[in-house]
């Protein structure tokens, strides 16, 4: 069985650790992208079933991050998050390729577990690291193995 992966792309650590926290705790390997570099360097290493991606990222918008995933991974599924979500922002998150929006507290994990696990078993496989080209904000890999939240 190949493994359930997410990464969390999420400026607040609290916030990304307690959300891997419950994703581990049912079964799916979390890792923590604080931004876009992040989330680049481990997309080139992981096989990823997922992102979770929050809209309000200090110093990067959310938006412009998934709009560069989906011409890179398209069939990658991006879930959008937000602590509040206005109707123009969910739009336009959807409209560039997140398959859902999630807005964010520990009263939503069990669903969102859910749908990530709907999405896991609809026999999607997780993602290999795609190649080049990379957006011009990638840094390269560093050699050592990424860590787990």
């Amino acid at each position: 069985m190949t493994p359930r992966t997410v990464v969390i792309v999420d400026d607040d650590p609290l916030w990304a650790e307690t959300l891997a926290d419950a994703l581990q705790s049912r079964g799916w390997q979390a890792y923590w992208a604080a931004g876009p570099e992040r989330l680049w360097e481990l997309a080139r290493r992981v096989p990823l079933t997922a992102v979770l991606l929050d809209v309000n990222l200090a110093g990067h918008d959310g938006l412009e991050l998934l709009d560069q995933l989906h011409r890179l991974m398209p069939e990658l599924p991006v879930v959008m998050m937000s602590a509040s979500w206005l109707p123009r922002l969910e739009q336009e998150a959807l409209s560039l390729g997140a398959r859902w929006t999630w807005e964010k507290g520990p009263a939503q994990f069990d669903h969102l577990v859910q749908e990530l696990s709907l999405l896991a078993a609809s026999g999607l496989p997780a993602l290999p690291p795609p190649g080049p080209p990379w957006p011009p904000l990638c840094l390269p890999a560093p050699d050592e193995p990424a860590a787990e939240v």
